[in-house]
């Protein structure tokens, strides 16, 4: 059981950390700065949304 917990702990980690990581891309794309930042945004909020439906 000990064993089967630092894997969800690391997991959450990731997960706030690419949060964190969206927030200042889709701030640079809002702002315009970067086109690609504005395209990488898209990307990776379409991979979230098929990664919610696997989920499911």
């Amino acid at each position: 059981k000990n064993k089967s917990l630092p894997v969800p702990l690391a997991q959450r980690g990731l997960a706030r950390t690419s949060e964190r990581m969206q927030e200042k891309i889709l701030q640079l794309a809002s702002n315009g700065e970067d086109q690609r930042a504005s395209r990488y945004s898209s990307l990776v909020l379409a991979k979230r949304q098929l990664k919610n439906t696997h989920a499911r």
